[in-house]
């Protein structure tokens, strides 16, 4: 059983991550959301290796990062042609 979907880009990037997955538990910073590389800390990641899996992944995420920082990821990666998008995280559903 194939355990990754999509297109041919997004397999290729859920099998790198699946890779790396290991690496990460090991690197301060480091995390896995949702199929690629994240980080809960910026500074203790590394911003060229951050900006390292960005350029060739084309995504990376933010996890649980305060809001006072958000601005600041926001110019830092704007300067390198980049967009930050938010996503709630913390859903519930009643039913």
């Amino acid at each position: 059983m194939d355990i990754y979907c999509g297109s041919d880009a997004q397999i290729q990037l859920q099998q790198k991550v699946a890779r790396e997955c290991e690496w990460s538990k090991w690197s301060e910073g480091a995390a896995v959301a949702a199929g690629y590389m994240a980080t809960d800390n910026p500074e203790k990641f590394g911003w060229q290796c951050l900006l390292d899996h960005l350029e060739e992944d084309r995504i990376f995420g933010f996890r649980l990062v305060n809001m006072g920082d958000v601005m600041r990821l926001r110019q830092r990666l704007a300067g390198r042609g980049f967009r930050v998008d938010m996503e709630q995280v913390f859903r519930g559903h009643g039913g």
